[in-house]
């Protein structure tokens, strides 16, 4: 399933997407089901993740995209 996630990513990023990565190794699911605490966890993570690369100048922007 990686595998397939980073081919997913990989085309993206080659067709212009810009990718925010959110570590999720915290929790135990990424599902439905998930408590309310690492739902909330995730998605202020996110916003924190994605408000942080969006401020970067556009060269630097694509930089970080790609190494990550």
């Amino acid at each position: 399933m990686s595998a397939n996630e980073s081919a997913h990513v990989d085309l993206g990023v080659r067709d212009g997407a810009m990718m925010a990565f959110v570590e999720t190794g915290y929790v135990d699911g990424l599902d439905r089901n998930m408590v309310l605490a690492d739902r909330q966890r995730l998605m202020d993570d996110g916003f924190v993740k994605t408000a942080a690369v969006l401020a970067m100048p556009t060269k630097s922007l694509q930089n970080a995209l790609v190494s990550v």
